[in-house]
């Protein structure tokens, strides 16, 4: 999974944060199927590397009870964080998304 999360590109500078959030919550709330969290989690992952912000998909098991949950940590858009998960689940499998040039 890392060196396809590698080989997408990114374009710095297209869209600012406010954009980014706006455009992702409108599909996510017009979209026709029923989207879980980890085809969320996924797209906002990949969107917000292709225009170079930085992110961590995490992938976590519940602490209570036998649940699993995808979310998306990154400290540039708090809108779109999802860190306070960590209080109910704990995370098995983590994808950085580095946009080194």
């Amino acid at each position: 999974m890392n060196k396809w999360v590698n080989s997408i590109t990114f374009r710095k500078n297209n869209c600012d944060d406010v954009s980014l959030q706006k455009y992702y919550l409108k599909a996510i709330k017009y979209t026709l199927l029923n989207v879980n969290c980890l085809e969320r989690s996924v797209a906002l992952f990949v969107l917000m590397k292709y225009y170079g912000f930085s992110s961590v998909l995490c992938i976590g098991v519940g602490k209570k009870v036998q649940t699993f949950h995808a979310w998306v940590v990154n400290d540039q858009i708090p809108e779109l964080d999802e860190s306070n998960c960590l209080d109910e689940y704990v995370i098995i499998s983590k994808i950085k998304a580095c946009n080194n040039l």
